[in-house]
């Protein structure tokens, strides 16, 4: 599996995009998203995939969606304000304000 991910990250942007959603399919396919999931993150790929304007929005999107749900359930409905913030966010900043979520006392805390 590291022969084949090492492959992929030699290969240019649209080819490494192509071949990678191929992999994850044929590992859907035989029940093996979790080993290749964690043998990517462990490889400056998923680097790679991430900065990808359509694999990184894609991820962008599940972890804002994720970090909505987290602060509604703590804090109640989003202001408009806070809602803003967020989509300004970069998926790195998200993940950051998803550790934050748990400490912070009220949403402004968690904005500041």
């Amino acid at each position: 599996m590291d022969e084949i991910l090492g492959n992929l990250s030699n290969l240019d942007t649209d080819a490494r995009e192509f071949y990678l959603r191929a992999l994850l399919t044929v590992a859907g396919l035989r029940g093996l998203e979790e080993m290749i999931e964690e043998e990517a993150r462990k490889m400056p790929l998923l680097n790679d995939i991430l900065e990808n304007r359509v694999l990184g929005r894609e991820f962008k999107r599940g972890e804002l969606s994720l970090l909505r749900r987290l602060i509604e359930e703590r804090f109640g409905p989003i202001p408009q304000w806070a809602a803003d913030r967020l989509v300004e966010r970069s998926a790195a900043e998200l993940e950051e304000l998803g550790v934050r979520v748990l400490k912070a006392r009220t949403i402004e805390e968690l904005f500041a």
